[in-house]
């Protein structure tokens, strides 16, 4: 008896202090090329992308993201980026910790997804962008 009064508040407190990192879903997880891509902005301008004129590759693990932009015409690397990534139900979302677009780093990037197959589509982002695109599985 006496062990399970001083076992008690130990495992009590071991599970309060236990900190769970946010997730993602195991059908979001793996790695993705882009099939289309437009993002707005909020002064109207529009940009648009697909895989004939942009490599773009996100890896998603369980809880980490890791992209590049890759533009075939220039030959160049346009972009990459790595940061948290997480799901909740069927919302996704990205926060870029380091990216080489400074102003990619701060604001979480918030989607609403759907996995079918091998595509990943996504709708969202924040208030400086809205993004839709659409995936597909590689690995």
């Amino acid at each position: 008896m006496k062990l399970k009064i001083i076992l008690f508040p130990i495992l009590f407190f071991a599970l309060l202090s236990t900190k769970t990192e946010a997730q993602t879903s195991k059908d979001i997880q793996g790695t993705w090329r882009v099939v289309t891509t437009t993002i707005k902005f909020p002064n109207g301008d529009e940009f648009k992308m697909d895989s004939t004129t942009h490599n773009l590759t996100k890896t998603i693990t369980q809880n980490r993201i890791i992209f590049t932009v890759y533009d075939r015409k220039t030959d160049s690397l346009l972009i990459t980026a790595q940061g948290k990534a997480s799901t909740k139900g069927n919302q996704y979302t990205e926060r870029f910790e380091q990216s080489s677009d400074k102003t990619m780093i701060g604001e979480p990037l918030v989607f609403t997804y759907k996995v079918q197959g091998n595509k990943l589509s996504y709708e969202g982002g924040h208030k400086g962008m809205h993004i839709v695109e659409v995936l597909r599985r590689i690995e």
